[in-house]
């Protein structure tokens, strides 16, 4: 599927039309904002749902005649955000699976960084629970990019913190990846439903280390591809 139809697939499919008050116009509120983004879940620190947010189109609605107009949100419910989920509880497992319907799961950490943590006894078993399918889709092919790692590779690097994610760009696109970690996350967000599915893609989980810089770049790239304003991204990513 090109590149193109892609996109215009993950906008058409990853946000429905609600019915919301009228704004001044700006297109964001902070009433446009979820609340709250994170949801408790035994055992998964920082996971939260990517959906909530306000969608800004060229294209004005005129107000209802109740006084409100018709936009389009990111859809609640298909992309959620995580830390690893090593410690998740058999209750959390339950919640995922049968509560939120989460049954796949991609796993952007690389193969070193699973390995080095296991091996220094502070790692992160490898969890998977009963219907789940998890996708080795490795931003960095054989390097740590841990929290901590990360930490020390920046370090020197505090007037350009944005070169992390320069680098996490180039190599989730990279064409040596054979992964294509991005490529594959928003190709499953632009799948095309059949006439006995729900008019949305299943509900995924994305994933690295601390949920926070891989996983956020990924995300930050749908919202935003979705429509969302710079504003509202930055919200979410923080």
């Amino acid at each position: 599927m090109a590149i193109k139809r892609i996109l215009w697939r993950i906008i058409e499919l990853i946000t429905t039309a609600a019915n919301m008050a009228t704004t001044d116009g700006s297109g964001f509120t902070a009433g446009s904002l979820p609340s709250p983004p994170f949801i408790s879940v035994p055992g998964l620190p920082n996971f939260r749902d990517a959906g909530g947010y306000e969608v800004i189109s060229d294209m004005p609605n005129a107000p209802s005649p109740e006084g409100k107009r018709k936009v389009k949100m990111v859809r609640r419910g298909v992309l959620f955000r995580s830390s690893e989920p090593s410690r998740l509880t058999d209750d959390g497992a339950v919640q995922l699976s049968q509560q939120l319907g989460i049954k796949l799961v991609y796993d952007l950490r690389s193969a070193v960084e699973i390995a080095r943590g296991l091996d220094s006894g502070h790692g992160f078993p490898l969890r998977e629970w009963e219907g789940s399918e998890r996708k080795f889709v490795p931003v960095f092919l054989d390097q740590d990019y841990s929290p901590e790692a990360l930490a020390i590779r920046y370090k020197n690097y505090a007037a350009e913190s944005y070169k992390a994610y320069k680098d996490i760009l180039k190599a989730a696109t990279d064409p040596a990846n054979e992964f294509q970690p991005f490529k594959t996350i928003l190709g499953h967000l632009a799948t095309v439903p059949d006439a006995s599915s729900p008019p949305a893609p299943p509900p995924c989980l994305v994933h690295c280390t601390a949920g926070k810089d891989r996983t956020g770049v990924i995300v930050a790239l749908a919202l935003s591809l979705c429509g969302v304003p710079d504003e509202a991204v930055i919200h979410e990513y923080k």
